[in-house]
């Protein structure tokens, strides 16, 4: 157990590195345990401090960094990349982030490449993000599952201006919160966003919310709530037990989706599909 006094920093000089927590093996999975408890990971790093500007990892020119089979606990965001800190190709896998007051992981403009995969992402405080990214391209957000955050979202992403690399949001089960997820990517000058294969159940609001045209949505499980998928090219879902199934408009794309046991099933709200 690790009690800080200040944010770590992750400077450039400190690229290429792993930063890695005591683990028995590698058979660590991000479904919670079926015990109940699931805070198993022993290297527990504790920033001890939820004051805005107080993270246990601040990223600041570092690329190609691993964070793996850590605890990151008691902050504003447990692992932040700042606007401008351009820190490329991190990968955060295999971590427990829990007890933070705004996110898991918060990055904002000009950091690219990110993987966030196969954590777990939860209680956080009640309005807080699990996997939020601003201005991105290239990045995965896969495997993960994040729940316990009744107000907030699971996962928060906007895409880069004129970088095309597109970003994948795919394999993830979100529950028990406000918006699993919550994407945008205006059009076809802003890098592509992928939301495929996600299981979304159990959500306030709407579990899949994207905006803008340069996106795909298909193959998620969506069920029990309020609103199911809004998007413009939606395929392939299976969507049941919600009040509206599907939303869509502006010349939208839907096909191939299994919509049941909803109030309403397809809502097309301008242009045409």
């Amino acid at each position: 157990y690790y009690l800080l006094t200040a944010n770590t920093i992750v400077t450039d000089n400190d690229s290429g590195v792993v930063i890695e927590g005591f683990h028995l093996d590698d058979n660590w999975t991000p479904e919670p345990d079926p015990s109940g408890n699931d805070r198993l990971l022993r290297t527990i790093i504790d920033r001890g401090n939820t004051a805005s500007g107080s993270y246990v990892f601040e990223f600041a020119g570092a690329d190609d960094v691993t964070l793996r089979y850590l605890a990151l606990t008691g902050a504003e965001y447990a692992i932040a990349f700042p606007s401008n800190a351009d820190s490329d190709d991190v990968t955060i896998t295999r971590n427990e982030l829990y007890g933070n007051r705004s996110a898991g992981v918060r990055s904002f403009t000009s950091n690219d490449g990110l993987q966030v995969i196969s954590n777990r992402i939860f209680q956080n405080s009640s309005s807080a993000l699990g996997v939020s990214m601003e201005q991105t391209n290239g990045a995965t957000i896969s495997d993960n599952v994040i729940y316990d955050t009744p107000s907030g979202y699971g996962i928060n992403i906007s895409s880069s201006y004129q970088k095309l690399a597109p970003n994948v949001i795919a394999n993830n089960h979100l529950y028990a919160m406000y918006r699993g997820i919550s994407a945008g990517s205006s059009d076809a000058t802003y890098a592509p966003i992928n939301i495929l294969n996600n299981r979304i159940h159990d959500i306030d609001s709407e579990a899949i919310s994207q905006t803008g045209s340069n996106a795909l949505i298909s193959g998620n499980l969506v069920y029990n709530t309020p609103s199911g998928i809004t998007g413009t090219n939606v395929r392939d879902n299976v969507v049941y037990a919600t009040g509206t199934g599907i939303t869509t408009g502006g010349n939208a794309y839907v096909a191939g989706n299994r919509v049941f046991d909803s109030t309403t099933g397809i809502v097309e709200y301008s242009g045409s599909v």
